[in-house]
């Protein structure tokens, strides 16, 4: 092969590889700061998103805007994942460790919620229906038929009506049949915790795609879940 080959070769491949060291480096920063891909665990949006849909996330609007209402947004839990009666093992093993890091009491993954009220928002349940400064709140535009009018409180919550305060906003999920939302979070001395702060919210959700179980008989491991 003559020299004069080896060196067009040569500068073919250094074009390629330049070249696909910025595409990598797009892709990196795109997904760093702008988008990035999740797939949704569990029917807690249920019919907005279903059960293993592949999402995209945009991550810069929070950063220079707040949430606003009817927002989807992604957020660390105010509280430990856990309910019910595991409040009661959570504060169990903190006894018997001596430490915050039980287990039990892991935040988990992150959540996807609906924002339904917004700072200095009145929040009231009545008959099943949701008030939002003491208006009926119509929903129909992103429940369904089984969940539209269908929202209630667990039984241990004693406060029917919540105010929002400055830098936080109060959640709810698709699913209302559900729960683990704004309306179930308490303290492990089971003191009501409803709102979530601004700086547990981290991005916006931004485009649904597809469950990849439309299309193949076995579902795939997901890679970053959404509760």
């Amino acid at each position: 092969m003559k020299k004069k080959e080896k060196s067009s070769i040569l500068k073919w491949f250094l074009e390629i590889l330049q070249d696909a060291i910025i595409i990598i480096w797009i892709v990196v920063l795109v997904r760093y700061f702008l988008f990035s891909p999740f797939q949704v665990s569990w029917s807690s949006m249920k019919d907005t998103m279903h059960n293993w849909d592949y999402i995209f996330v945009e991550k810069i609007s929070y950063k220079f805007s707040e949430p606003n209402f009817w927002d989807t947004i992604i957020f660390t839990p105010p509280v430990p994942r856990v309910h019910h009666l595991k409040w009661l093992r959570c504060v169990i093993e903190h006894f018997n460790e001596l430490s915050l890091d039980s287990k039990v009491c892991e935040y988990g993954n992150k959540y996807i919620k609906r924002v339904i009220w917004i700072p200095w928002d009145v929040i009231s349940f009545k008959d099943w229906w949701v008030y939002r400064n003491w208006e009926l709140l119509d929903e129909s535009a992103y429940l369904n038929e089984t969940n539209n009018w269908k929202t209630y409180l667990p039984a241990f919550q004693k406060i029917k009506e919540f105010k929002v305060p400055e830098n936080h906003v109060f959640v709810l999920w698709d699913n209302r049949n559900g729960s683990s939302d704004s309306r179930y979070w308490k303290t492990a001395e089971w003191e009501s915790k409803p709102f979530v702060e601004y700086s547990k919210i981290d991005w916006k959700f931004f485009l649904k795609l597809f469950a990849p179980s439309y299309f193949f008989w076995e579902k795939e491991e997901p890679f970053l879940i959404l509760k």
